[in-house]
């Protein structure tokens, strides 16, 4: 028996839509694990601050203990946090926003709120940066802290912020896991493909 040769017809036909379909949902897998892990080290991160923060604690205690994490804490918020709001933004399509898009978005009758939750969450993290340097940088340049009083105040609006952010990133990834397979970008890529199939399909048939 000879060798069949291979028809060329018989073969899977991949196209780059098909390409960017595989790699939106190889994105959207990862991202999934992103929003849990951002919340996870969000929640252990707000434990140890509050745990630095007991009463019989003071102010240079606290800085001594966390500078150490600060900075690397504000990188690794920042890149999830970015991550997430990608991803939120592919998961509920809003480039494609309409006027029923922005009712169900404004009356929370839409879980596309989260991409605005997420967008706070990277507009706090941003405002927090600088203190997370001063934070991280104590341990090089003390004269930042030298105000007591400044020092304090400056301390307790960072750990609101940081409560915030947490909470804000928290409530996303809950809303997230709740409907993890929505894609609405992907299913309009989709249904786009497909119209336009069906339209070169029937122009073929006219002629």
């Amino acid at each position: 028996m000879g060798i069949q040769p291979l028809e060329l017809d018989t073969l899977p036909v991949s196209t780059s839509l098909d390409l960017a379909l595989d790699a939106q949902q190889c994105f959207q897998t990862l991202s999934t694990f992103a929003h849990g892990l951002l919340a996870g080290f969000a929640l252990w991160q707000c434990i140890v601050v509050y745990s630095l923060s007991e009463p019989n604690r003071s102010f240079s205690d606290f800085v001594d203990h966390y500078s150490n994490l600060a900075q690397s804490a504000a990188s690794l918020y920042y890149v999830l946090i970015v991550i997430c709001t990608v991803s939120v933004f592919d998961r509920y399509d809003v480039a494609k926003i309409n006027i029923d898009y922005l009712r169900h978005l404004v009356t929370l009758q839409s879980a596309a709120v989260v991409a605005i939750v997420y967008v706070a969450a990277l507009v706090v993290n941003l405002i927090t940066i600088s203190t997370d340097d001063k934070l991280g940088l104590y341990q090089y340049n003390a004269t930042y802290w030298q105000d007591p009083v400044e020092a304090e105040m400056t301390l307790n609006q960072w750990k609101k912020l940081n409560l915030s952010r947490a909470i804000l990133v928290i409530f996303g990834w809950f809303v997230v896991s709740v409907w993890p397979g929505t894609d609405l970008l992907a299913e309009s890529v989709r249904s786009g493909s497909s119209l336009k199939a069906k339209t070169s399909s029937h122009g073929n048939v006219l002629r």
